[in-house]
């Protein structure tokens, strides 16, 4: 989302100086500074007649009493609002062209940094820059994030009049969620928001056709994560299931595109590539399928479906798969013996491999990232390998790790420097005690009846070397995982 601003001039705004930031497109959120007294910042986007814009703006750092201005092709004014620490407007566009977003402080002279989203109804729900929102399913959690300040997600259904629908957002971290149900037309059909969650309780649509419903943070400057459950009209009305998965890391480039079919569609359009705007590579195909086109490793590729009804087109969110240099991963122990996922090792020093791949046969070595389980990544790589031939097998050994439950994700780096993104693998393993509770040196019989002792409270159960399970307490499971240890089971 991160977008730098150049020096240029707005049209049709008065200030001390203006800064040009460029296009936004439907469902993108960009970062934007005020940075001098008396500053403008200028965005623009082209949009239909009739379309619906929701603009979003809400401060980041500073004390911005942030104001929003929108222009209309002509340059003329048409609409405007302001408010600390957030502006937002709606309006239905009555001219198709450029439209022109003006962000200022409303005093002038305060500074500070802010995000900007908007949203056309009817329009993309998700970019490239922000993949949070697209198609819901009744009934499912979709999870979503609203960052920076200011980002809105969309999110859409097929609905026909009279039918009811409810809609609750729940936040997970830190924000007061606000929900905004819209019209096929693109007007605010109603809305809701609290301080832990928002609900719009059995709605009856008075419009069939493509409904938006627009998450955000009812301030506009808070961030975090929630989660949204509808419960909507039967029958697969949007475009679910994509084959392959989100975010899925693929190796085979010789399968191809699939999703559920749409009910009622007529045909379908697919968009594939690695960048905005995507290409046109199916028009109007009659099968919810299309094979590969030539792919590339070391890339992330984007796509998106839109299927034609004869209420209108639905346009699928924005789906992503990484070709992978870095295939058959493994968590191990120390003595080359292969943790399961969610296993337990009472070895410090762990095992992290995987085979590599370059396309143009050069050597490659892997970088691991690995937090507890409750953490997020950095970004910092804990260790990294040596490098290999392409087709053979890198491995990171990262010692003394402390006890506790850990989940890991890798990348690979050729010969040249270059970088692959960060891939999730999906893994975790728990790190605990060696078993050796008596701490002589051996895990047997003796540190199997202690354990035991502990469990039904004849000693003082000392969980710093018998919580084997990392549960906080010793009972018989831990003396079961040190029966299986000293039999040589584990």
């Amino acid at each position: 989302m991160m977008v730098c601003c150049l020096a240029g001039i707005s049209v049709g705004v008065h200030s001390a100086f203006a800064v040009d930031c460029g296009e936004i497109k439907s469902a993108e959120t960009k970062l934007g500074n005020i940075a001098a007294a008396g500053q403008t910042d200028s965005y623009w986007l082209n949009a239909q007649q009739d379309q619906r814009i929701v603009v979003e703006a809400g401060v980041i750092t500073g004390y911005l009493s942030l104001k929003i201005q929108l222009l209309r092709p002509d340059f003329t004014l048409a609409a405007s609002f302001s408010g600390a620490p957030n502006a937002r407007l709606s309006f239905s566009l009555d001219q198709s062209g450029r439209w022109t977003i003006i962000v200022s402080d409303v005093q002038g002279y305060r500074i500070g940094a802010y995000g900007l989203s908007c949203l056309l109804i009817p329009g993309p729900t998700t970019s490239t820059d922000d993949l949070d929102g697209g198609d819901i399913v009744s009934s499912e959690p979709f999870f979503g994030e609203i960052s920076p300040g200011g980002d809105t997600d969309a999110w859409n259904f097929y609905g026909q009049q009279g039918q009811e629908v409810t809609v609750e957002m729940d936040k997970l971290t830190n924000l007061e969620p606000y929900i905004r149900l819209y019209r096929p037309d693109g007007t605010l059909a109603t809305s809701s928001h609290g301080v832990s969650y928002a609900y719009i309780g059995k709605y009856i649509l008075d419009q069939s056709g493509i409904w938006t419903i627009v998450a955000a943070d009812y301030y506009g400057s808070k961030t975090g994560k929630y989660q949204l459950v509808a419960m909507l009209p039967t029958g697969n009305s949007g475009i679910y299931n994509p084959s392959p998965q989100n975010k899925s890391t693929i190796i085979d480039l010789t399968g191809s595109f699939s999703w559920d079919a749409v009910d009622g569609a007529t045909g379908y359009d697919i968009y594939f590539g690695t960048d905005e705007p995507l290409g046109k590579i199916a028009d109007n195909i009659s099968s919810p399928s299309f094979s590969f086109p030539e792919c590339e490793r070391w890339r992330v590729y984007y796509w998106r479906v839109v299927a034609h009804l004869p209420a209108g087109d639905i346009e699928g969110p924005y789906w992503w798969f990484l070709t992978s240099p870095v295939y058959e991963i493994k968590q191990k122990k120390s003595n080359g013996i292969e943790i399961p996922n969610g296993g337990i090792s009472y070895d410090t020093n762990v095992i992290f491999e995987g085979r590599v791949y370059d396309p143009d046969g050069d050597a490659v070595k892997i970088e691991v990232d690995i937090v507890p389980l409750s953490g997020d990544f950095d970004g910092e790589p804990e260790g990294g390998s040596d490098y290999v031939e392409s087709g053979n097998i890198a491995s990171v050994e990262i010692q003394g790790l402390a006890k506790g439950t850990y989940k890991w994700r890798v990348r690979a780096i050729d010969e040249e420097g270059n970088k692959t993104p960060w891939i999730e693998t999906g893994l975790t393993f728990i790190l605990t005690n060696s078993g050796d509770v008596n701490g002589d040196g051996e895990t047997d019989i003796s540190d199997v009846i202690l354990c035991l002792r502990m469990a039904i409270n004849l000693d003082q159960p000392d969980a710093s070397v018998a919580d084997m399970n990392s549960d906080g307490v010793v009972d018989i499971s831990d003396v079961i995982l040190i029966l299986r240890k000293a039999i040589g089971l584990d």
